[in-house]
């Protein structure tokens, strides 16, 4: 049966955020571990966190809702997940079954929203 991972992309830099659900767990970056919960370590700026395992989408769709992520990425093509490039953070998943990409969007002040 399909399980289902969030999992939260910080750009420590900019301040963006881009989450990611997939069907595999996120990998640590250090010993290449899958983890379905917890921080993987970070890679060019970029801080990755597991938000969790879920049994459906609608589940691993509601925890994006409740951290604020809601904006697709690229609103002319959403479905596309190869390779996001989203305000300079560039997001690498062609080796990831990703189903779906959220952002959080900007506040008005061009800020990341709490």
């Amino acid at each position: 049966m399909t399980k289902f991972y969030p999992i939260s992309h910080d750009d420590l830099d900019s301040g963006l955020e881009i989450l990611t659900i997939q069907t595999e767990p996120g990998v640590t970056n250090t010993g290449y571990e899958e983890l379905s919960d917890g921080w993987l370590g970070s890679t060019n700026g970029i801080s990755s966190y597991a938000l969790g395992e879920f049994a459906t989408l609608a589940e691993a769709q509601a925890v994006a809702d409740e951290y604020g992520y809601t904006a697709s990425p690229d609103p002319e093509n959403p479905d596309h997940y190869d390779l996001v490039n989203y305000d300079g953070l560039i997001l690498d998943h062609r080796d990831q079954p990703t189903v779906e990409i959220r952002v959080k969007p900007a506040d008005d002040d061009g800020d990341e929203s709490a």
